[in-house]
């Protein structure tokens, strides 16, 4: 915010991995970033960190007709009727979660978080519902989607060992494919494939415009993208809401009377959406145009890295009057955004698919978790955002002392 102060809508930083970035603060050049047709530009941000969990055929990693063609095939299992059904599931294992906490206890809700989201994931996208199996996986895969920054540079990827960093995430990765792959030749397998209902069952019918369908490898990647989109980024967004509401009680007092009711109206979609405007787990989006390009009143050379800032314009005060910085969820009931002012999934034909299945997702684990529960801070002082790779996480991780259990 300070450097959009100091220098305007658009500035210049040099960063470790990428290099250098411009970043576009400007909600005009945002919307002109996210209306380029999907030859005038290719995914900016750095690949070589991603690329070691994700493999090659993930969407995150796509340009061009490569990436619409993915996108085609997998936006059917995202769409509004394809995720109502998970709800149900989602509300079990929340459930589960809440059974375990008792009063006085201090937890972390983005913690909490990460164990519901975490069997979500493997449940209801990877279709995995052996005990041992879901156990195994919930061991392994935070390994796997916590990998060490270190590891993006090429020198650092040495196996020296299964204690060594790289060592202990390829030995990780390794099993994880092997228990996806083990899934995938099973379920191909099967005569009555339609009567499973998960995101792995709806990609295995998927087929492009000339009837393929994704391959094995396909598969894979977009299963462990899946995991790494929508499992902590979803997790942190539920430890934020509660680091948010427990410090705003004319926030948290309407949505307990309105979730305590059984009542899922409008106030908890304002909470979901005001949470994820002030504090958006993702700060920017990448782009690098393919062709000279004018924005903003400057020129870009084609591959310049271009970062669309979500974090500042959501902070605009000229977009979100008088405090900005305050969380207010009544803006979402009094006037709906205007376009473009409202981004945290970003934009275009790379909004991110799993935005209806994250939200879903809030909205029932924070219901499900006011329902039964009587949280409180555990200090007075707002948590501070910190960075750990390109996310945003609540300091303390959204920290709250349970004071009554239902």
């Amino acid at each position: 915010m300070a450097a959009r102060r100091r220098y305007g809508a658009v500035f210049r930083s040099n960063d470790l991995i990428a290099g250098e970035v411009f970043h576009i603060a400007d909600r005009a050049s945002i919307e002109q970033m996210f209306k380029w047709k999907p030859t005038d530009y290719n995914v900016g941000e750095p690949r070589q960190p991603m690329e070691p969990v994700t493999g090659p055929s993930s969407i995150l990693l796509l340009d061009a007709e490569r990436h619409l063609r993915m996108r085609k095939l997998m936006l059917p299992a995202f769409h509004g009727d394809a995720i109502a059904d998970y709800a149900e599931l989602i509300e079990q294992i929340t459930q589960r979660e809440i059974d375990g906490w008792r009063p006085g206890e201090r937890i972390r809700t983005r913690t909490a978080a990460q164990a519901i989201t975490m069997e979500v994931i493997i449940r209801a996208v990877f279709g995995i519902t052996d005990s041992e199996r879901v156990a195994e996986l919930k061991g392994v895969l935070p390994r796997l989607s916590s990998i060490n920054p270190l590891l993006a540079f090429e020198a650092m990827r040495r196996d020296l060992g299964p204690r060594s960093p790289w060592g202990r995430f390829v030995r990780d990765r390794d099993r994880v494919d092997e228990m996806l792959y083990e899934e995938i030749q099973r379920r191909r397998n099967e005569p009555d494939l339609d009567r499973h209902k998960d995101i792995l069952t709806l990609l295995l019918s998927a087929r492009d415009e000339d009837g393929r369908p994704l391959t094995d490898r396909e598969l894979r990647d977009e299963l462990i993208t899946l995991l790494l989109a929508g499992h902590e980024t979803t997790a942190t967004s539920i430890g934020w809401a509660f680091e948010r509401l427990l410090r705003t009680p004319r926030a948290l007092e309407p949505l307990t009377a309105e979730v305590k009711k059984g009542h899922n109206g409008d106030y908890i979609d304002a909470v979901i959406k005001e949470t994820l405007r002030v504090r958006p787990v993702v700060s920017e989006v990448f782009r690098a145009p393919t062709q000279p390009t004018e924005l903003g009143g400057f020129l870009f050379a084609p591959r310049t890295q271009l970062a669309a800032s979500i974090l500042l314009v959501q902070y605009d005060p000229e977009l979100y009057p008088p405090d900005p910085l305050a969380f207010r969820p009544e803006r979402f009931l009094e006037d709906a955004p205007e376009p473009y002012t409202w981004i945290p999934f970003g934009g275009g034909v790379r909004r991110c698919l799993g935005a209806a299945f994250a939200q879903l997702e809030m909205k029932v684990v924070i219901s499900a978790i006011l329902a039964r529960t009587r949280l409180r801070a555990s200090r007075a002082t707002s948590e501070k955002a910190r960075f750990r790779g390109v996310t945003l996480l609540p300091s303390r991780g959204g920290e709250a002392i349970v004071e009554s259990v239902d």
